[in-house]
């Protein structure tokens, strides 16, 4: 990022309100503590009552015999309490901070006395919650107003401690502690908002509705459900008793943001500039309060994002001699949110909320890159997201209560291959990386999710301790719907600017196997999507959940948490008809070479009948903790966990496993007869070595291991936390993490009921190891590596996804956290992290989908990655620090700075052996890619970044206030490169065992693709 400076301008209109909400407990804080005389004897029957500005009414409750005190679900915010007994001084504690997930805990003391007296005690706020042994942060409105954030939930999620962030534009993701980018769970008023699918977040979360999140990253309760990451809980703004309006400009152009590089430096690079916003406009419009004071409060917020931005493709001339020039997308998003909250009767709330979202882009941003132009993009044609949800919230007692939830989503993903290009086949150099002609598909998507739950809190004395029950039942039942077409479905491989590249020896011309002339030989790949829009490919998920935990105290020092979950999921593929395929080729191709071994043409129209029961999870996730106060003063905690978390069964699963899913495609050899350089009917095809088997309802039902599991992470944490001294807090922590029974595609024999994936599995010598040693490269050395060729006497190519017990994550760090509140004008937030991520699969959405490569053949699982290498998002070192300082005349100055490691580089190269080798060894002539280096080896740069505010806020009166702010980026200056420092490419050995032979080197290497700073 450059170095750029955004002014914002920000009006409040309207006396000052503040949020609240239901008593729902994943969405509140909660207050414990206990009455005593000044001899430390406790005080049943005193009468507490509690207020907040964030909070409709009064809540009150009476001590128990041993002077116990309980107020559970109490929105954020600043709190009063008064308690009061017949005969004893009344008391009232202010400035109570109540944090989302958090439990405040003190004793309060009343004062005998023989007439009415009236006193307030000047209690610190806790910092510590000795309530939970879960790790987390709470990102509150301190914060949120005054770091310098990107507007939007990513930024952060990636500021909390043992947060890595995945950039990956409109699925944006972080590993949280080592876990997959697809492992965190996102929740707005405690309803999911992952995408069912494949579990990124599945809408945009309004920046300007957020009062509060809890980001908990490690050692999870029983009521949080499928997560080996994080637990990211956003809590929205409902509203106050007094009105309340907001105004937020936002406005940056070219002319505000800049790169740091002169334009003799870029052209040097050879690559594009840094993109940068040409224009970027936010306008957003908030107004809460109260409809009836006390008894119903509204909030609610519209948003308008207008915006255009340059990206980093560097301009190109194809091997077809088109040129392709730099450009720019542009798009807007609108946003709308409305919640109502009621509390007509004292024991009970009822909220109900809703969320609109609807985004459009000239360009989709996920894939865009230095190597895609403009016409190989889709037109992202407004995605939309609808969202509402309801929570009634009741209380039986005063040491029960229960919530009910329900909540539905839908959201609808259209993108469009543009009118100009749609016609065109696709185009891959597998050279160099760039695509033209055309995009993949045209393709809507539709995800619907449905969820309810009923939860009942029960607090308990004097049975071997005091009990905090919690208990809940979950029902979700959610669907996908993909509909994938088409005209032209061929995607023709060109290597190195050649459509050519395959003989023998993978150079020159080769002999047509039906004239037996001299042609020239090439590959190409045709998807068997449908030429025209229908044929929607649906699945179905149900879910059933429950859990059930006990917080259990001795005393006032140890408590105990005992919990278990158990969920209970099956999937379903709907009846669907895939629609003929566009280009004939595929047609005839189909007919002639498919059909005839295994009865199906791909390309041609087909039925798929409705499949029951795909996969069915049955998994128990015990959870368990310790939190010890140490000296009993609640400022020094020893905390220990010990959780089990399944992986969620994603819509994903069924839709790869569907044998017709439109983005499913086959590469086939291609010999030009008439040599005019055009792939059509008239020249000769044959099989490339793939799984055809799969399309006939016998075999594809064998895709999927019938004893399969969800996978599981065991997670073990071990920490010391100490309230230094007021308002200022520090943890230590250790966390462990191992992930087990990981879900991958593997080779299978289906007639002998037999995995061949591995060495140790070949008993039947179908694997054959070929030696070799590639030659240095620069300051490479010569490399001994060994590659696995198949024997052409092996089954017929058939995958099968189960569990795989070869393949292994783990994780370790020691986490360093602190925290300064809001006092004497500063806050301060800091981590430092240093970790090991390894294992022999990766993090990415591609390693953790199920069906990467990770496990495909001994090449992949043995070679590749030893199980202590480090993934891709290991970053051994991790400092984030943040602050703001507010001086005279409401003067602010923020900071947000981020250190990382930098990230482990790969280093490959495919090998080719020799024909001699390949005949003497009866072996097939594939292209074998290995590792030539353990990752980690070699690392990216580091990364540095200092972000700046300085804000002025102007009063006018006691109810209305302007602020205006400067951000300043990447205020250090730091500029990066991104080089392609893989020599990769192709080695041709000559022979076993030597130096000599063909090196091609990968094209972008030494080659600066991108830039930033």
């Amino acid at each position: 990022m450059g170095k750029k400076i955004f002014i914002f301008l920000l009006i409040l209109s309207l006396s000052t309100g503040i949020a609240s909400r239901a008593f729902a407990q994943g969405q509140t804080g909660s207050i414990k503590g206990k009455i005593t005389d000044k001899a430390g004897n406790p005080l049943p029957d005193a009468f507490i009552y509690v207020s907040s500005p964030a909070m409709l009414g009064i809540r009150t409750y009476l001590s128990s015999k041993t002077g116990a005190i309980r107020f559970p679900g109490l929105p954020p915010g600043i709190y009063k309490i008064m308690a009061e007994k017949p005969e004893f001084k009344t008391v009232n504690i202010e400035d109570i901070i109540v944090r989302v997930g958090k439990t405040v805990n003190f004793d309060i003391t009343l004062e005998a006395t023989l007439i009415e007296e009236e006193i307030t005690s000047n209690i610190p706020s806790p910092t510590l919650d000795k309530e939970s042994t879960k790790t987390s942060v709470n990102i509150d409105r301190d914060l949120l107003n005054n770091i310098p954030f990107a507007r939007n939930l990513h930024e952060i999620i990636n500021s909390a401690a043992g947060v890595t962030q995945y950039s990956v534009p409109n699925q944006k993701a972080s590993s949280v502690h080592g876990s997959t980018v697809r492992a965190n769970i996102y929740t707005l008023d405690g309803i999911i908002m992952n995408d069912p699918s494949g579990m990124h977040l599945l809408t945009n979360i309004n920046f300007d509705i957020i009062e509060e999140v809890e980001l908990e990253t490690a050692a999870h309760p029983a009521q949080v459900r499928f997560t080996e990451g994080g637990y990211i809980n956003v809590v929205a703004k409902s509203g106050g008793n007094r009105f309340r309006g907001d105004i937020n400009l936002y406005y940056a152009d070219e002319k505000l943001g800049s790169t740091l590089r002169s334009e003799e430096e870029i052209n040097e690079t050879g690559a594009s500039p840094p993109p940068l916003d040409r224009y970027l406009g936010d306008i957003s419009f908030s107004l809460g309060g109260a409809l009836l004071e006390d008894r119903l409060w509204f909030f609610t917020n519209a948003r308008f994002i207008f915006l255009s931005q340059t990206t980093d493709f560097i301009p190109w001339t194809d091997p077809q001699g088109n040129s392709h020039k730099k450009f720019s997308w542009r798009g807007n998003e609108k946003m709308g949110f409305l919640k109502l909250t009621s509390q007509f009767i004292p024991q009970l709330k009822v909220t109900g909320m809703f969320n609109y979202f609807d985004r459009y882009r000239s360009a989709s941003e996920s894939p865009l890159s230095w190597n895609l132009p403009k016409e190989a993009t889709q037109i992202l044609d407004h995605e939309k997201n609808l969202t509402a949800s309801g929570t009634l919230s009741y209380i039986f007692d005063q040491n029960t209560f229960g919530d009910i939830k329900a909540g539905y989503i839908e959201h609808s993903l259209p993108l469009r291959l543009d009118g100009k290009w749609r016609d065109n086949p696709q185009y891959f150099n597998e050279g160099t990386g760039h695509f033209w002609g055309s995009a993949g598909f045209n393709e809507t998507q539709l995800k619907k999710r449905f969820q309810a739950g009923v939860y009942l809190t029960r607090f308990q004395e004097g049975f071997l301790g005091d009990h905090e029950f919690k208990s809940g039942l979950e029902y979700e039942f959610a669907s996908g719907e993909w509909t994938t077409w088409k005209t032209d479905n061929l995607l023709q491989h060109y290597f190195y600017g050649n459509p050519y590249y395959f003989d023998p020896n993978y150079f020159g011309q080769a002999v047509s196997p039906v004239t037996g002339n001299p042609v020239d030989k090439g590959k190409v790949s045709f998807s068997i999507a449908g030429k025209a829009e229908g044929g929607s490919s649906q699945n179905e998920l149900s879910r059933l959940s429950l859990f059930a935990q006990d917080s259990v105290s001795f005393g006032r020092r140890l408590t105990l948490f005992l919990g278990l979950r158990f969920d209970r999921s099956s999937t379903k593929l709907l009846l669907l008809e895939k629609g003929e395929s566009g280009n004939p080729v595929s047609l005839k191709i189909g007919e002639e070479l498919i059909e005839p071994l295994y009865g199906v043409n791909p390309y041609s129209t087909n039925l798929v009948p409705e499949w029951q029961n795909i996969v069915v999870w049955n998994a128990l996730s015990p959870r368990f903790g310790l939190s010890f106060d140490i000296l009993g003063n609640g400022k020094h905690l020893f905390k220990a966990s010990f959780s089990r978390y399944t992986e969620y069964l994603m819509l994903d699963y069924p839709r790869a496993l569907n044998p017709f899913y439109a983005h499913r495609s086959h590469q086939f050899y291609w010999f030009d007869e008439n040599m005019d350089g055009i792939v059509d009917v008239d020249d000769t095809y044959t099989l490339y070595p793939e799984d055809l088997r799969s399309y006939s309802e016998e075999d594809y039902k064998k895709r999927i291991a019938p004893d399969i599991k969800p996978p599981y992470t065991d997670e073990f944490t071990i920490g010391l936390h100490q309230e230094l001294f007021k308002d200022f807090s520090i943890r230590i922590n250790y966390i462990h993490k191992t992930k087990l029974n990981i879900i991958e595609n593997v080779l299978y024999d289906p007639d002998s009921d037999k995995d061949w994936y591995t060495i140790t599995q070949d008993t039947q010598g179908w694997w054959i190891p070929f030696e070799t040693i590639v030659p240095e490269v620069d300051d490479f050395p010569d490399t001994q590596v060994s590659a696995y060729y198949r024997s052409s006497n092996t089954p017929v190519l058939f995958y099968q996804v189960k569990n795989v017990p070869e393949l292994k994550r783990k994780y370790q760090a020691l986490e360093i956290a602190f925290k300064k509140r809001m006092l004497n004008n500063l806050q301060l937030n800091g981590s430092l992290v240093i970790s090991k991520t390894t294992g022999n699969i990766g993090l990415n959405y591609d390693a953790s989908s199920g069906f990467s490569r990770a496990a495909d053949n001994p090449n992949f699982l043995l070679v590749n990655l030893p199980e202590d290498s480090s993934l891709d998002f290991d970053r051994p070192l991790v400092l984030k620090l943040m602050g703001t300082y507010k001086f005279p005349y409401d003067f602010f100055a923020s900071c947000y700075y981020t250190y990382m490691s930098g990230t482990p580089l790969p280093r490959s190269v495919t090998i080719i052996p020799p024909a001699s080798w390949v005949q003497d060894n009866n072996a097939y002539s594939e292209p074998a890619t290995v590792l030539l280096e353990k990752p980690g080896t070699r690392r990216a740069e580091p990364y540095h970044n200092l972000d700046l505010r300085i804000e002025k806020e102007f009063r006018f009166g006691s109810s209305g206030r302007i602020s205006m702010y400067v951000d300043i980026l990447n205020a250090l200056g730091k500029k990066y490169s991104f080089i392609s420092k893989n020599d990769g490419g192709f080695w041709f050995p000559d022979a076993e065992n030597t130096t000599q032979g063909t090196r091609v080197l990968s094209e972008n290497y030494k080659k600066i693709t991108s830039l930033s700073g």
